[in-house]
């Protein structure tokens, strides 16, 4: 997964053989999720136990009609790829529940969860370019949290809503 999404493919055999070990098909929409979390609370950091819970949450809310894959970065982040059916018709407001339900679930554990997502992906071979835009927008939520000293908050989604969701801002 790591490689698919960094675009580390050397050749189309490679990338329809991680595909297929995935279960995923081209015709399907895909979404890319860089994930953090933050402690809220002054208790000791439990690497360990911080990781269990949030791999299970991740797996457990944003599972739909098609699996979910995740890794943890070495910085203790999450790089999520959700997949959604072509026929799907509004997955970004499908994906942005999700990511609420399991915002809100973690902060029962004291930890404030924020995801930046890139553009949505029609074209597998292109999943590197959603993953750097995920990357990018986790990141912007990171630098107005230290902006303003405070957890990261709900950030802007369009003009829509407030979301522990980060959008990818769409600028040629």
């Amino acid at each position: 997964l790591r490689r698919l999404l960094s675009g580390h493919v050397t050749s189309s055999e490679e990338f329809a053989y991680m595909m297929d070990f995935l279960g995923l098909k081209d015709e399907e929409q895909f979404y890319v999720l860089y994930c953090v979390a933050h402690r809220q609370d002054s208790a000791p950091r439990d690497p360990q136990r911080e990781f269990d819970l949030i791999s299970t949450q991740l797996q457990k809310g944003l599972t739909g009609d098609l699996p979910v894959h995740f890794y943890p970065t070495p910085d203790g982040a999450f790089v999520v790829l959700a997949a959604f059916p072509a026929e799907h018709a509004d997955p970004l407001m499908e994906l942005q529940r999700r990511v609420i339900q399991l915002h809100d679930a973690l902060m029962e554990q004291d930890l404030w969860f924020c995801a930046g997502v890139g553009k949505r992906c029609t074209l597998a071979q292109n999943l590197w370019e959603s993953y750097e835009q995920a990357r990018r927008a986790a990141r912007h939520g990171r630098i107005a949290d230290r902006r303003n000293q405070e957890p990261v908050g709900p950030q802007r989604l369009g003009d829509l809503c407030r979301s522990p969701l980060v959008a990818h801002k769409y600028r040629n």
